[in-house]
């Protein structure tokens, strides 16, 4: 989904770094940029007045973030941080929407970005009705791994924590735990130094 990296260099995208941790866009800030990753994850969350997270979604490298909200002209409805060091282009709002105007193809891959994180918003709410925690993590795998193309069993490194994962569906980081063990057991994944590979 992402748009070609000379295309948006060539109409003045600064390449900015971000640290983990770092926030790009707070709920209620109005949009002014339009990013696209080029490197790392991004976290979109809302949080409560106790401290609670809501994990919203997960964006990865090729992917734009935030540009629902920028094409709409309303503020954000969530937070952006970055989960891993990442690297970012970001395109003022008005060349953003003269590139748009003079090349449709950023246009077409903004909406599949779009569309595609509403794909995620629906897969999600299925997973949050099912009862197994092994079937909502296999499920959340299954879509995290079909962005890529390797489809080999234990070829795709899931890029999220345990804590992350448990947050996405629903469960408590422990049962996270105790469920991707079994399922190590039962020859559905691979747990290598901390990190599951599916």
């Amino acid at each position: 989904m992402m748009i070609d990296i000379n295309v948006l260099k060539s109409v003045n995208a600064e390449t900015i770094n971000f640290n983990s941790g770092e926030m790009i866009f707070r709920e209620g800030d109005f949009p002014k940029f339009y990013y696209q990753i080029v490197i790392g994850s991004i976290k979109l969350f809302n949080r409560d007045l106790n401290g609670k997270e809501l994990i919203q979604g997960i964006v990865l490298d090729g992917y734009s973030v935030g540009d629902f909200a920028l094409l709409t002209d309303r503020p954000y409805p969530i937070n952006a941080e970055v989960l891993t060091d990442a690297v970012l282009l970001c395109l003022s709002k008005d060349n953003f929407f003269d590139l748009s105007k003079s090349n449709p193809e950023v246009g077409l891959n903004v909406a599949k970005n779009i569309s595609d994180l509403t794909y995620f918003k629906f897969i999600m709410g299925s997973i949050y009705l099912m009862k197994s925690p092994s079937h909502k993590l296999i499920a959340l795998m299954d879509y995290l791994k079909s962005r890529q193309n390797n489809r080999k069993i234990f070829s795709f490194q899931i890029p999220l924590t345990r804590q992350q994962m448990a947050d996405l569906i629903g469960l408590r980081v422990e049962t996270t735990i105790r469920t991707e063990k079994k399922m190590e057991k039962a020859g559905l994944l691979k747990i290598i130094d901390h990190k599951v590979f599916y």
